[in-house]
């Protein structure tokens, strides 16, 4: 049945001959416990009626249902728009404090909390701030934005009620939701968000520092902006720079007058790059920056070698005999080689290619990138030859690499090297089809789904289902040569789908009509 077949069992009247209520009740039971599985938050509207039904299962079915589907809503703004029209009065909540216990009418207070109508929306807040439940924060603090003047009143003063030591946590989680609302409602909340910040950093600071590192990444960031306004503690200081997010140590560069020179030394060698440079930044004026920047002309980051280099460029350092004296010495070998690449340094492949048969594949991997963008012939000589290497990093590198630069010759080597490959070299092979694209690789592709490995028959559906897809934005039709060898393979795996039934339908059927 659909739903709202369930909802019109619902909302049957009561039988009253022998055994109709009980059938009836039953009937209503079955159509709840449907709903709580099949229906959606939208529908809760519709359930509302029977909160107030006079059998006690009902009702005690009817929120619990609600309680599934409230679930299910998708983000902060899904809360009003899906409960605003539910038909509560304030007399309603009275009822329900009566008929149903304090869990269950607490949740129901915070649906009231979303209501189209002012006044229930007051009532419900009234309810939810005498409450010592914390997990009912949200609701309070989403009426602080609320459009009826009264209804913000009474939002605020509950949720100073929350202003006791063991709802610390609570306020801290939702935290975020004032930002949150501030942009979305274009409300003011600066006031009673003072208040909030106040009572956590001024009254409670000590406890929040014994807590920070558990707080989660977002509110924990929000609280180190407010801490860093006024470090108070060395203590304090090691809690930021040890943090395990960068914005946060960022914050102590703030308090650079304080810190130790171990405390500096360890921002500037950070594994942060926003962090190591806004480091370098504040030696800006100082005597020892300009000897500084030269320990950073091979830094891993561009933006921080960049700056190097800018800084260092009316000193008599050659720049490319710097990175070249790097890597012949190994030192700061990633680097070293990028630096190379920013100055376009063309002429230094021998001081490449010894990295290119690194044990470390990161340096492989870096000296292949940085040689392709400036020995394009070396570059393709060394992908060529390493194309099937177990070094399965690089081999990914290398299929990009001829998935951008095509070679008749590889493709035809790729072709050969398939037919006795193992399972790990085959997949990297119809990668590199894949990659590559067009209609000179439509029937390797083919061939990949009648493998004898089903694993591989799998990954080559997946890659001509891709192909398919591209196939209506060519803008060229295959040459004879091509159309031949598609026709021919086709006829082939074709039949070999029909014999074997690799798949539980034949997936190459109707695709010679791209190859006609």
């Amino acid at each position: 049945m659909e739903i709202w077949n369930y909802i019109e069992i619902l909302g049957k009247s009561k039988r009253t001959r022998l055994f109709g209520k009980e059938k009836n009740q039953a009937e209503k039971l079955f159509a709840l416990n449907k709903l709580s599985k099949i229906g959606y938050p939208s529908i809760i509207y519709q359930l509302i009626p029977f909160l107030k039904d006079d059998s006690e299962k009902i009702r005690t079915e009817t929120v619990q249902t609600i309680k599934i589907l409230f679930d299910k809503l998708a983000g902060k703004k899904a809360y009003y728009e899906s409960l605003k029209h539910c038909s509560i009065s304030k007399s309603d909540i009275e009822y329900y404090k009566l008929k149903f216990d304090k869990n269950d009418f607490t949740f129901l207070m915070t649906i009231c909390s979303l209501n189209s109508n002012g006044y229930v929306r007051e009532a419900a807040v009234k309810k939810l701030s005498h409450t010592n439940n914390e997990a009912i924060l949200p609701f309070i603090i989403f009426r602080l934005t609320d459009w009826v003047p009264n209804v913000r009143q009474v939002a605020e003063q509950g949720l100073r009620n929350f202003f006791q030591p063991k709802f610390l946590v609570g306020l801290i989680t939702n935290l975020s939701l004032f930002n949150w609302l501030q942009k979305v409602q274009r409300t003011d909340l600066s006031g009673i968000y003072r208040e909030v910040i106040y009572f956590l950093i001024v009254k409670n600071r000590n406890k929040i520092i014994q807590q920070f590192k558990k707080i989660t990444d977002k509110e924990r960031l929000i609280l180190a902006k407010e801490l860093s306004e006024q470090i108070q503690s060395k203590e304090e200081i090691n809690l930021f720079i040890n943090d395990k997010h960068f914005l946060i140590r960022l914050l102590t560069l703030n308090h650079f007058d304080k810190l130790t020179e171990g405390q500096k030394e360890k921002l500037l060698n950070d594994k942060s790059a926003k962090v190591r440079q806004s480091s370098l930044y504040c030696y800006k004026d100082n005597d020892k920056f300009q000897e500084l920047l030269i320990s950073y002309l091979a830094d891993k980051s561009g933006s921080i070698r960049y700056l190097s280099r800018f800084y260092l460029k009316e000193s008599k350092i050659d720049f490319r005999e710097f990175y070249m004296k790097n890597l012949n010495e190994e030192k700061q070998v990633i680097g070293s080689l990028l630096g190379l690449l920013d100055i376009e340094a063309k002429d230094c492949y021998k001081y490449i290619k010894p990295y290119l048969e690194s044990e470390k594949i990161r340096n492989v991997k870096t000296a292949f990138y940085v040689l392709s963008n400036l020995n394009p012939h070396e570059s393709f000589n060394f992908a060529k030859t390493n194309l099937f290497t177990n070094k399965i990093g690089l081999r990914n590198l290398i299929i990009e690499y001829f998935g951008k630069n095509q070679n008749k010759e590889v493709l035809e080597n790729a072709r050969i090297h398939y037919q006795e490959a193992d399972e790990e070299i085959k997949r990297s092979i119809l990668k590199l089809y894949s990659k590559i694209g067009g209609y000179d690789v439509f029937p390797d592709l083919l061939i990949g789904t009648i493998d004898k490995i089903e694993s591989i028959r799998n990954q080559s559906n997946l890659y001509v289902h891709k192909w398919k897809s591209e196939a209506i934005s060519m803008f060229s039709k295959p040459n004879e040569a091509e159309k031949n060898r598609a026709i021919k393979v086709f006829h082939f795996v074709n039949e070999a789908h029909i014999k074997n039934e690799y798949f539980n339908t034949n997936l190459v059927e109707g695709l010679d009509f791209y190859i006609k």
